[in-house]
C-alpha cells in the first residue's frame, strides 16, 4: 500500500467546506456531519492581574461550574485556590 493511499483511500470522499459554514468548518462528504478544530491557549495569570474585569469575570465563571464540569475540566482541586487568588487582588 503506497502513502497515498494510506492517507486518502480511494473510497473515502474527500471532506468538503459547507458554503454556509464558516471556513475552520469542513462537511464529512457520507453524513453531512461538520468537522472542526479547536485551538486552545493559556496565558500566565499574571496576564490578568491588573484588569478586575477579567477577574470578576473569571470569578463568577468558576463558581457557576459544577462539580461534575469541574471534574470534566480538570479544575475541581484548583478551582478553590483560583478563587482565593482573585479575591486577593480584587
Amino acid at each position: 500500500m503506497t502513502r497515498q493511499s494510506m492517507c486518502s483511500p480511494p473510497h473515502v470522499p474527500a471532506p468538503r467546506r459547507r458554503e454556509s459554514c464558516p471556513p475552520e468548518f469542513l462537511s464529512l462528504p457520507e453524513t453531512g456531519a461538520l468537522a472542526f478544530g479547536i485551538h486552545t491557549y493559556s496565558d500566565p495569570r499574571s496576564s490578568i492581574a491588573g484588569e478586575p474585569a477579567s477577574l470578576a469575570a473569571l470569578d463568577r465563571l468558576l463558581a457557576s461550574y459544577s462539580e461534575d464540569r469541574l471534574r470534566y475540566g480538570g479544575l475541581l482541586a484548583t478551582r478553590d485556590p483560583i478563587r482565593r487568588w482573585i479575591a486577593s487582588l480584587i
